[in-house]
């Protein structure tokens, strides 16, 4: 393939980190220049929206997309290229980065090894995101052992909220590691909990102290029920939304972004979507992290419906919103939460070791 065969040059503007997208950026308006082709800049947002269309052409608009990554965690309704409405958004950390979190407040090793290694010497997930290797050792877990509260209970709208969460892991983490201490010492006298407790699980008292590997496959799966639980709640009032305000009818979830890969997430969001007559749509594990395709992909449909850009004057925009309108479309009228559903790990047939769908 040429340059002569393309039909124009998709990049991503944003948003995101100057330092990496402003360098591509000024690359891709040298190159529509010096080869005479249309520049196409894309919302990396968009990407992740509108690739699972590359793979399935059936989804039809309007659509409701969750998009859960480590920098983002949104609720909106695709009604078209380049046409969204914004539902909900996360008031603090995204998903992605409270599992990356807690996998490393949790001691897990991962990402220091090719993935084709798998696992080093101690069973440490490694080659891997800290989300993929909490949501394979939580697997190994009772996600009942550790009830942490589902977040933001009391106010009855489409955002998110991970940072309490995060905050409750990392205490609940503290208080084991000062237990297990406490057992280690046979002399010591038995001391009342404390009122309050540190939530620094790198303090210097217990940085070193290993927790079983039960124990932590238990956190782990606490913590990840309870992810599940607030996606589950926020995106079924998104759903009824969606039913109850959009002339037409929405048949297609699609979760998207790099926590798309967690295959739990992704059973558990089905199973909602079911009760609602809905279908959830996810892209291929591959896809699901920032990728080039996606970007090019969006660049197909933006270009399709003569959506190109002006090369002089098009800029790298650090923040980005796909709902350019600010609007608030829920009440602060208590409306009874949605009732959890049951639990279903096996909607899919999972290979543990990947996480890939088969």
């Amino acid at each position: 393939m040429d340059f002569k065969d393309l039909s124009a040059i998709a990049v991503t503007a944003g948003p995101g980190m100057s330092s990496c997208l402003s360098v591509g950026l000024d690359k891709a308006k040298d190159l529509a220049r010096r080869h005479n082709l249309p520049l196409v800049a894309v919302n990396h947002l968009e990407g992740h929206a509108l690739v699972p269309r590359l793979a399935d052409s059936n989804i039809k608009f309007p659509f409701l997309t969750l998009l859960v990554s480590g920098g983002h965690t949104q609720l909106l309704v695709c009604h078209g290229i380049d046409d969204y409405v914004l539902l909900g958004s996360t008031r603090d950390d995204a998903v992605g980065e409270a599992f990356d979190k807690v996998a490393r407040a949790l001691g897990i090793e991962f990402g220091d090894m090719e993935p084709s290694q798998g696992r080093d010497n101690k069973g440490n997930t490694m080659g891997v995101s800290g989300g993929e290797a909490l949501e394979r050792l939580a697997s190994q877990g009772r996600h009942s052992a550790y009830p942490f509260s589902i977040p933001m209970g009391h106010i009855h709208n489409c955002d998110f909220s991970f940072s309490g969460l995060k905050t409750a892991v990392h205490r609940k983490i503290v208080e084991l590691k000062h237990a297990h201490l406490q057992a280690l010492d046979t002399t010591a006298e038995p001391s009342p909990p404390k009122k309050t407790q540190s939530t620094d699980v790198y303090a210097p008292e217990i940085a070193h102290v290993q927790l079983d590997r039960a124990v932590l496959a238990d956190v782990a799966a606490s913590f990840q029920y309870t992810v599940a639980r607030h996606l589950e709640v926020r995106t079924m009032r998104a759903l009824e939304w969606c039913r109850t305000n959009l002339q037409s009818p929405l048949r297609t979830l699609v979760i998207s972004g790099g926590v798309a890969r967690n295959m739990y997430l992704r059973n558990r969001l089905s199973n909602c979507a079911r009760n609602f007559g809905v279908t959830v749509q996810c892209p291929p594990p591959r896809l699901c992290t920032d990728n080039g395709v996606m970007i090019a992909w969006a660049g197909v449909e933006r270009l399709a419906m003569g959506l190109v850009s002006d090369i002089e004057t098009t800029t790298y925009h650090p923040v980005w919103p796909l709902d350019k309108q600010k609007r608030s479309l829920f009440t602060s009228r208590p409306v009874a939460s949605p009732v959890a559903p049951p639990i279903v790990d096996h909607l899919f047939p999972v290979h543990l070791e990947s996480g890939i769908k088969s």
